[in-house]
């Protein structure tokens, strides 16, 4: 049986299972599915070793990449769309800015286990990297969204979740060193520049993986029924588990 070919952020995971289940919900899907995002931010996350100056291990040590050779690097990854590269350079130059501001150092750190969609899709609210603020060790998201991203505690306590109980808690070492889910959002505007905010903690508790499970498929199941309502596909819906350690 073919899979059901539907593009789902990450973010969207958490945004849409923040409105719970019926016409809210719907509302959101249906505007998600119109919308086409006018660009990505791909450039700047493929850039994020140089614009953090991630730590290599083993002590080999490079000093920073200079804000000129990023910006280059930043640009020529970046496509044709429109506005993407200003974009992408200025949430760049704030970031590269917030960590040369601030006490937080970032090292690399492989992490395998992910979230797996009935399309086989991976959701993942991390980067293989660690940040250390004050001795304290934290598994950061980049929200790079101005306004569309994970504005919402409920969204936060459900990205937040998604990395404790499936990437932290999966993981030896970043459990017993004690480290926390954490999310860098850039908020902000081109007219008025954009500021990186560190977030470690949500109002809310986090969610154990069973309720993890449960709100992904049903955003799934909720876009696969809105997608089959207004575009007649058939619906198909995954019996797999959502944990995979691969």
């Amino acid at each position: 049986m073919s899979k059901m070919k539907i593009s789902l952020p990450n973010i969207e995971i958490a945004t849409l299972g923040a409105l719970g289940r019926g016409e809210k919900r719907d509302k959101a899907i249906r505007a998600f599915r119109a919308g086409r995002p006018p660009f990505t931010y791909e450039a700047l996350r493929k850039s994020l070793s140089d614009v953090l100056h991630i730590v290599a291990p083993l002590g080999f040590n490079m000093p920073p990449v200079p804000w000129a050779t990023i910006e280059k690097t930043v640009l020529d990854r970046c496509t044709k769309r429109k506005n993407e590269k200003s974009y992408n350079v200025a949430k760049a130059k704030a970031l590269y800015e917030f960590r040369k501001r601030t006490d937080i150092r970032f090292l690399p750190h492989q992490i395998s286990s992910s979230l797996i969609l009935p399309n086989d899709n991976r959701i993942v609210f991390w980067s293989d990297m660690i940040a250390i603020v004050d001795g304290r060790p934290l598994l950061p998201f980049f929200d790079l969204r101005s306004s569309t991203g994970l504005q919402s505690d409920r969204s936060r306590q459900i990205a937040m979740s998604i990395q404790h109980r499936v990437a932290i808690e999966q993981d030896a070492d970043l459990d017993q060193s004690g480290t926390r889910p954490a999310i860098i959002q850039i908020a902000g505007s081109m007219k008025d520049g954009f500021t990186p905010h560190l977030i470690e903690t949500c109002l809310q508790p986090l969610l154990s993986m069973s309720n993890i499970q449960e709100i992904v498929l049903e955003v799934w199941d909720d876009i696969v029924r809105v997608s089959s309502e207004d575009q007649g596909y058939d619906k198909r819906t995954g019996t797999g588990g959502l944990f995979d350690l691969i």
